[in-house]
C-alpha cells in the first residue's frame, strides 16, 4: 500500500509539471545569444520549477535548433515570467551529491539580489530549513519587483566577492554581525534589532546600497 501511494505521488509530480516556452537569454561572459527556453512550469502553483532548472534547461535557437544547456557551459540564463525578471546563475553545487547518475559541480540557482553581496534562493530539501526557509513578502530587487508569495521550501545563500557560499540558517545577531563587520552602521542597526535574521533580504539590499565603495 505505502509502495502504491508513493508511485501515485510519483506520478503526480510528474504530470503537474509542464514545459512552457519562454523567451530568453544565456549570457556567456560578453557574450548573450537570445533563445526560445524551455521552462518547466508548475501547473498547481504556476511557478517556474526552480528544482528542475537548476541542473539544466532545454532551449531553441533562432534558427531552430534544439539544445541542453549546462550550468557549467554559460554564466547565466535570464527570462520573464509575469511581471518579473528571472536570473538563474551558475554557481558551484553548495550542497553537492549526485545529479542523473553523475556530478555536478555547477547549478543554476536564482539570484535574488545582485551587488557585491549577491544572494541566491536554493530549492533543495538536501538541508535544514532555517528561519527564511519560505518568503512570503514582496522585495524589490533592483528595479525589479519580485513576488516570493508562493516561493516555500528553499534556502537562502550569500555570497561576498571571491568567497563561498554561506547557508543562512541559524543567522543570529552575532554571525551577521561577523559577517557584516564592515559595515559599521548595518552592525548598529543589527545590534539595536532595528534588522534581524528574517530581513535578511533587507540586510543584503541595505548593505549593497550603503555599505559598498
Amino acid at each position: 500500500m505505502t509502495k502504491l501511494l508513493a508511485l501515485m505521488l510519483f506520478m503526480f509530480i510528474a504530470i503537474s509539471v509542464k514545459a512552457v516556452d519562454v523567451k530568453g537569454q544565456i549570457i556567456t561572459g560578453k557574450d548573450t545569444m537570445n533563445v526560445m527556453l524551455k521552462i518547466p512550469v508548475n501547473m498547481i502553483s504556476q511557478e517556474p520549477a526552480y528544482k528542475k532548472l537548476q541542473n539544466s534547461v532545454r532551449y531553441i535557437t533562432e534558427n531552430g535548433q534544439k539544445k541542453k544547456l549546462k550550468p557549467d557551459m554559460a554564466d547565466e540564463i535570464k527570462f520573464k515570467f509575469g511581471f518579473d525578471t528571472i536570473r538563474m546563475v551558475s554557481v558551484p553545487d553548495p550542497v553537492g551529491g549526485s545529479h542523473n547518475g553523475y556530478f555536478d559541480y555547477y547549478i543554476f540557482l536564482r539570484i535574488l539580489v545582485d551587488g557585491k553581496i549577491k544572494l541566491y534562493l536554493h530549492p533543495s530539501s538536501k538541508v535544514s530549513f532555517g528561519p527564511v526557509a519560505s518568503i512570503s513578502s514582496n522585495f524589490g530587487v533592483g528595479v525589479n519587483t519580485v513576488q516570493y508569495a508562493k516561493i516555500e521550501g528553499g534556502v537562502i545563500y550569500l555570497k561576498k566577492d571571491d568567497e563561498d557560499l554561506k547557508l543562512v540558517a541559524n543567522f543570529g545577531r552575532n554571525k551577521m554581525k561577523n559577517y557584516f563587520s564592515d559595515c559599521p552602521e548595518l552592525v548598529q542597526k543589527i545590534e539595536s534589532k532595528e534588522f534581524k535574521s528574517k530581513d535578511i533580504i533587507q540586510i543584503v539590499q541595505y548593505y549593497n546600497s550603503h555599505c559598498t565603495d
